[in-house]
């Protein structure tokens, strides 16, 4: 059962990361990490996630690091990877 109505398998994903977050105790701030690939939604759970806490009343606090790269690096992860297997040959 969800904790809000809707239920589609994202909401009860959601609602499940929600009440194991609410269960943690502790005397500072709980701090919740997302990682995935570029482009798997991460932004988007996030502040999926981070309105459910809110309308439970707890202050949140997003803090994104979408921009790994500097601006204007040509660096792509595709290059990186590249240059690193050639880096050890054989293993590319």
């Amino acid at each position: 059962m969800t904790m809000w109505s809707n239920a589609s398998p994202l909401t009860e994903a959601i609602d499940s990361i929600a009440r194991a977050v609410l269960a943690i105790v502790r005397t500072h701030p709980v701090r919740v990490l997302i990682d995935g690939r570029s482009a798997a939604g991460k932004t988007t759970f996030s502040n999926a996630l981070a309105r459910r806490l809110v309308a439970v009343g707890k202050e949140v606090v997003v803090a994104e690091f979408d921009e790994f790269h500097p601006t204007g690096s040509c660096l792509s992860m595709a290059a990186f990877w590249r240059s690193r297997a050639s880096e050890h040959p054989g293993t590319s």
